[in-house]
């Protein structure tokens, strides 16, 4: 999967590298040919450190991400601000999240006893690539309309109503990718260790979904409900447009948890088939909603991704209704 993975990421690479001229045209800015070009070499460094964060998973060895990630976000949180202070603009930033990517994969390689070798066995690579092709396209899938919303933003309306939606959003994702990304890091191996169990899978499903929902939901409407003073206090009056959009993006938020718990019970029992078609049901619906929101104003797309978030938390639950008995109800 290591040496899939790299090929794959280097292919994409490529194409990302010759299209970059075209993604300049389209933003009418120039600078943006070697920005994407520079930017895009976190994808095979990504996809190096992706078999790492796989191995720690499956060992369950936390600590040691823990350990890797801290250090890299200092390390390179630090040399991005003496690289911004110093005048390199966006370059700071480029150089902050590549380094980032480089500094965890060398901290992983030094804890772990994993290493890559040159070796390829296709009878063994066909069974996780048939499961994981489907992953994969449905991570894609995920990843492009969430971007195409940026994009058609940035195209339809000023860079000032993008930057306000995208400041609105980065706390409620802050808070979600964090915590729930959390929960689901660790859920999915615990799950997958108990994969011919449903009974098992169905309780450690229920018990996240409390636990999440528990810290969750309060937090997120906390915020929407104090995102004024929030912003005021963190990002100055400058920002105060940015309000609604949070709280929105706030409540869009508060579902994501409930969504991501069922998708985890249904890739750890091998059903990626099932995550793919969930895919191809919602983002008709996602792209519907977005449409009729970039029609009317940049408010009105938070607005639709707040009714989209709870159109999937109920979409993401359905297929356990039988895969797991898990009711609506319960």
């Amino acid at each position: 999967m290591f040496i899939i993975s790299e090929l794959f990421s280097i292919v994409v690479y490529i194409v990302i590298y010759l299209m970059a001229p075209s993604i300049a045209n389209f933003y009418n800015n120039n600078d943006l040919t070697l920005i994407v070009r520079v930017f895009a070499l976190k994808l095979p460094l990504s996809a190096f450190n992706a078999i790492q964060q796989a191995y720690v998973s499956k060992k369950m060895l936390f600590k040691k991400i823990f350990i890797s990630t801290t250090a890299s976000a200092i390390i390179s949180g630090c040399i991005g601000i003496v690289l911004a202070y110093m005048g390199f603009g966006i370059w700071a930033l480029i150089m902050q999240y590549i380094l980032n990517t480089v500094i965890v994969s060398i901290a992983l390689f030094v804890q772990l006893d994993w290493r890559p070798e040159w070796k390829f066995s296709w009878s063994s690579g066909k069974p996780l690539l048939n499961y994981g092709w489907k992953v994969l396209m449905t991570s894609i899938l995920g990843a492009f309309f969430n971007q195409l919303r940026t994009l058609l933003l940035g195209k339809a309306y000023t860079p000032a109503e993008l930057a306000y939606y995208n400041r609105g959003q980065k706390f409620p994702e802050l808070l979600s990718q964090n915590i729930d990304g959390t929960i689901s890091t660790v859920l999915f191996p615990a799950m997958s260790a108990y994969n011919d169990d449903l009974e098992k899978i169905k309780l450690l499903v229920r018990k996240s979904i409390k636990v999440s929902t528990f810290i969750i939901m309060p937090l997120m409407f906390g915020m929407a409900a104090t995102a004024k003073p929030i912003i005021l206090i963190l990002l100055t009056d400058k920002w105060i447009e940015s309000v609604p959009y949070m709280q929105y993006l706030c409540i869009a938020g508060a579902f994501g948890t409930i969504s991501n718990t069922n998708m985890q019970a249904i890739s750890a029992i091998g059903r990626s088939d099932i995550l793919l078609n969930l895919e191809l049901i919602k983002k008709p619906i996602y792209l519907l909603l977005l449409v009729v929101g970039l029609k009317i104003s940049v408010l009105a797309v938070a607005y639709t991704m707040t009714i989209y978030s709870v159109c999937s938390a109920l979409l993401n639950m359905s297929p356990n209704r039988k895969l797991l008995s898990y009711k609506f109800k319960e």
